[in-house]
């Protein structure tokens, strides 16, 4: 059981906050701006990412720029007031993140628990993907529809135009097929 969810979710190339709950300084700006570091971990990376231990990797690594670069990494962390980052990827690309604040008897997230939100995350992100992949068919089909609709249209009055012409037409042909036969009559 946790306090604090949130999920973001991609939108092109945008991310926007989709939902939350807890999370109060959590809002849309926050991955435009305040968390490139992590940011660009996640775009690489298609694992459960735990706060607490990243901070125990930071602290057994040795000094140098991969140190740095953690560290980097773990200040945005910070700033998403989240225990655990679950970045959402398919096919390559990252398509959302769930955020998991710290559990309610703030215990550590264990093996067993990561590998849940693993499993779930990709789930999820398979049914977020086929809602995207839905929605923009059902748009599609809305406009080919309307584009049905006006080449019927079209097509009606092309059909009423050629009646016209036609009943034109039979009515002229007519007229002087009449006087002749009425000439030979006589």
């Amino acid at each position: 059981n946790v306090d604090d969810v949130g999920l973001f979710l991609a939108h092109g190339k945008k991310f926007s906050l989709e939902q939350k709950l807890g999370l109060a300084r959590l809002n849309d700006n926050i991955f435009k701006k305040d968390i490139f570091y992590l940011w660009k971990y996640l775009i690489g990376h298609n694992q459960v990412l735990v706060y607490e231990e990243l901070r125990l990797e930071i602290r057994d690594l040795p000094l140098g720029e991969k140190k740095e670069k953690y560290k980097k990494i773990s200040n945005d962390f910070k700033k998403l007031q989240s225990a655990l980052v679950m970045p959402l990827v398919l096919n390559g690309r990252l398509r959302g993140v769930i955020l998991l604040g710290d559990k309610v008897n703030h215990s550590a997230y264990n093996q067993e628990e990561i590998d849940l939100i693993e499993i779930l995350g990709g789930q999820a992100v398979i049914a977020f993907e086929n809602a995207r992949l839905y929605a923009n068919m059902e748009g599609e089909v809305k406009e080919r529809t309307k584009e049905v609709v006006e080449a019927n249209k079209k097509l009606s009055e092309l059909l009423r135009v050629r009646s016209e012409f036609l009943s034109v037409a039979s009515h002229q042909l007519r007229t002087p097929v009449s006087i002749v036969r009425g000439m030979l009559s006589m």
